[in-house]
């Protein structure tokens, strides 16, 4: 009994040192991965901060277009922005929670809609800017980006950048107020294709010739009649014949 007690202890005396060795390999392989963990999620966070602030300067572009379509004249071409959240949208989810990221999907889930609400005929949108729709619609679709603008700022910029974004996003006034009417009446012009207001002016030229001509007759066919009338004035009335058949 005594002489395997000696030989375990012989054993283990040896094979400490390697076992030693094992652990600390083992714990520095850990480190290690764990390390290289960290490194690769920090990594993947400033990437995604950086595609965070490029969809950030989109949003902005976005809104900027937005106020300025709401005054430019009806030719002013749809130009919404989506390269950047379409590329780089699926990074978010590093820096955001999920109810922000909504926040900020929602405006582009909703730029195809509208640029088919803006692309329609010309006949469709004479009518929506006549009454206006055009820019309420304008206004929701600012609404949506502004908040995607507000829920990503503090996540891509801190400290004295914020404060200034803060203020230099607040606007005077409404951009999409109601416009009067004169001016609706012009948005509404603009829309109609050169082609159509070319042969609509050759159309009203012709009818006011038409007019014209029959003004002219109307005038010279009064005159003559009326010199006739004064013709016959002038002779006195025509003699009445005496009845042949009167008995005498």
């Amino acid at each position: 009994m005594r002489t395997i007690l000696v030989d375990v202890g012989s054993w283990l005396g040896g094979a400490a040192p390697l076992l030693l060795s094992g652990l600390i390999g083992a714990a520095v392989g850990v480190l290690g991965l764990f390390g290289v963990q960290g490194w690769q999620l920090r990594v993947a966070k400033t990437q995604a901060k950086a595609a965070a602030r490029l969809i950030y300067l989109e949003i902005t572009y976005n809104l900027a277009w937005l106020q300025a379509s709401a005054a430019a004249p009806a030719t002013w071409p749809v130009r919404l922005a989506s390269g950047e959240w379409e590329r780089h949208g699926g990074q978010l989810v590093s820096v955001m929670r999920e109810n922000e990221i909504a926040l900020v999907a929602s405006p582009y889930i909703q730029a195809d809609a509208y640029r088919t609400f803006f692309e329609q005929s010309w006949y469709y949108m004479v009518r929506h800017r006549l009454s206006g729709d055009d820019v309420e619609w304008l206004r929701r679709l600012h609404t949506d980006f502004a908040e995607a603008e507000k829920a990503l700022r503090p996540k891509v910029w801190t400290g004295p950048r914020l404060s200034a974004l803060a203020a230099v996003r607040r606007v005077d006034g409404d951009p999409f107020a109601r416009p009067p009417l004169g001016r609706r009446l012009e948005r509404a012009v603009g829309t109609v294709p050169m082609g159509v207001l070319s042969w609509t002016a050759f159309g009203l030229l012709v009818l006011r010739a038409f007019l014209e001509v029959g003004d002219w007759l109307r005038k010279t066919l009064g005159q003559s009649g009326s010199a006739r009338v004064d013709q016959r004035g002038r002779h006195g009335p025509l003699p009445v014949r005496p009845n042949a058949g009167r008995d005498e």
